[in-house]
């Protein structure tokens, strides 16, 4: 049997889409992919923002949280160890994994998206708990991207 289904686009913060989906409605989320920007060592780029994410860290209700969390693109994988408040890179295995694409991980990084987009746009199964952390660390902000000039 053919059913015909209303068809609705729209941009929706990330918990709409989860509440969405318990109703039973399909959700096919569409995601810009035409970045010009790469990240070329994430190893490097998290260690130089390591300070600012120990600030965020202390500004949040997670302040005694410890553990490892991994973020992972195609780029590479990297692993933060926060301990008393202190992050540290590691290879330790982790409390908390992000697997994202390259664009995901630069939207997360430069607060264009948030973690729940991303946990629930990959099927990835974290826990609130584990995103609250994540967000706390990269949380979301106005984000304002020019496009380049075409010639």
């Amino acid at each position: 049997q053919n059913e015909e289904h209303e068809k609705i686009n729209a941009h929706l913060p990330a918990e709409t889409y989860s509440l969405l989906a318990e109703m039973g409605y399909s959700i096919r989320r569409t995601e810009n992919r035409n970045s010009m920007l790469r990240l070329v060592n994430t190893t490097s780029l998290l260690t130089k923002i390591i300070p600012e994410l120990e600030h965020r860290l202390k500004a949040s209700e997670h302040t005694t949280y410890s553990g490892t969390i991994r973020l992972t693109c195609e780029m590479g994988t990297q692993s933060l160890t926060i301990q008393n408040g202190q992050i540290t890179p590691t290879d330790n295995a982790p409390d908390i994994e992000l697997i994202a694409g390259q664009t995901q991980l630069l939207g997360l990084l430069f607060g264009a998206i948030s973690a729940d987009h991303i946990a629930f746009t990959n099927a990835l199964p974290l826990t609130d708990h584990q995103i609250a952390i994540i967000n706390a660390l990269f949380p979301s902000d106005e984000f304002f991207l020019w496009g380049t000039d075409r010639f």
